[in-house]
Formats: structure tokens, C-alpha cells, sequence
């Protein structure tokens, strides 16, 4: 929504009667251009707002993703301390994001993406195993993309119940992202701590001295 010069209200009152009783008939589609228009020519800072609210939940209702985004994009530019317009976006942003990683999993299930962000959303519950077997899938499908094997090696760690063996597979993990991406930080920062922890001190000192670097 572009800022426009104010138009009189009396104009726009006909409109917006217009698009609450298709709001409240069901029928959003056609409301929601009015909406659109009419929210950013309002003078009356209510009105405006309430407007903007309309707008936003107009198109996330009827999966009008780009209207939904510039309504949110415009209400934050003009009511950026509303307590409303904040409590809608937190809800509308996430419920993007969710209809996005929808989109994926229906359109795109086994890419790489797909089983990564399923991991993520797993590790998030702590189901350790099956996040797990997320990550791995998804370096089978693509070996070379950047930070699986970090977050991999990092699970590894934060299992409750670790093996012995665990800090030695997760610095296998953690090493071969740094052939991928030699630049990461974080791989070479928990590779000191392995190591200080192990006291091979000269290890530890070149993974700390690296991490800073980068």
C-alpha cells in the first residue's frame, strides 16, 4: 500500500459499508480490494486502523498472501507501537511461515529442504532419533549443502543419554562442514571445546584461534 493523499471520508464510508457486508456474507474476495484501496485514503486514525486490521485478516482468509504481506508491511509503517498491529502480525507472520512449509511438503517432499526443515521442527520437540534421521536424509539427497552437518553434530551433543561414542561421531559431523564451509564458526568453535575437553590442548588452541578469525 503506497502512501496517498488523505480523500474525504464521506466518499469512503459507502465503500467500506460496501465491503463489511461482503465480509460478513462470506463473500472476501470481493471485499478485499475495497479494503485495499479505501484503508490507505482514510484521514481518521481509527478508522484507518481498523481498516488495515480488516484488510490483513480479509487476506489471510482468503489465502491472498501478497495482500496480506502489504497490508502488514503498511499497518507496521503506520501504527509501528499499535499493540494490535503487532499482535496480528506475530500471528499472521507465523501463520505464513506455516502455509509455506505446507507448500513444501506437498510440493517438494523429498528435496532436501523439505526434510531439513522437518528436522528442525523434530529437534524443536526434542525427538532426537527422528530429527535425526531427518538430517541424514537430507545430506542423501544433497551431500554438499551447507550447515546439516553442523546441526547434526550439535544434536548429537544436546541428546540427553548420549553414547560414549557420540562426541566422536559429532566431531566427524563437525569436520566434514567445515569441508563444505570453511568459514563456520561454530564447527570450529565446539571442535575446541571437544578438544579442551579431551586436553589436547594444541587442538584446541588451533579451533579457538580459527573461530575468532572467521
Amino acid at each position: 500500500m503506497r502512501e496517498i493523499p488523505s480523500t474525504p471520508p464521506p466518499i469512503l464510508q459507502p465503500r467500506l459499508r460496501r465491503a463489511s457486508l461482503w465480509l460478513e456474507s462470506g463473500h472476501r474476495s470481493q471485499a478485499l480490494p475495497v479494503l485495499t484501496k479505501s484503508a490507505v485514503h482514510l484521514a481518521d486514525t481509527g478508522l484507518k486502523l481498523k481498516a488495515g486490521l480488516a484488510t490483513v485478516r480479509c487476506a489471510m482468509t482468503s489465502d491472498n498472501r501478497d495482500a496480506a504481506l502489504a497490508a502488514l508491511r503498511w499497518l507496521n509503517r503506520e501504527f509501528p507501537a499499535s499493540p494490535e498491529v503487532l499482535y496480528v502480525s506475530t500471528h499472521a507472520y507465523s501463520d505464513l511461515s506455516t502455509r509455506a512449509a505446507q507448500d513444501l511438503a506437498r510440493t517438494a517432499p523429498d528435496t532436501h529442504q523439505a526434510h531439513e526443515l522437518n528436522a528442525e521442527a523434530l529437534e524443536i520437540q526434542g525427538k532426537w532419533d527422528q530429527a535425526q534421521e531427518e538430517y541424514e536424509a537430507a545430506l542423501k539427497q544433497n551431500p554438499e549443502v551447507p550447515g546439516i552437518h553442523f546441526r547434526l553434530g550439535r544434536l548429537l551433543l544436546s541428546k540427553p543419554n548420549p553414547g560414549p561414542d557420540v562426541a566422536e561421531q559429532a566431531k566427524k559431523e563437525f569436520k566434514e562442514e567445515l569441508k563444505i564451509d570453511p568459514r563456520n564458526a561454530g564447527a570450529e568453535y565446539v571442535l575446541g571445546e571437544l578438544a579442551r575437553e579431551n586436553q589436547q590442548w594444541d587442538d584446541a588452541v588451533q579451533h579457538f584461534s580459527r573461530a575468532p578469525k572467521i
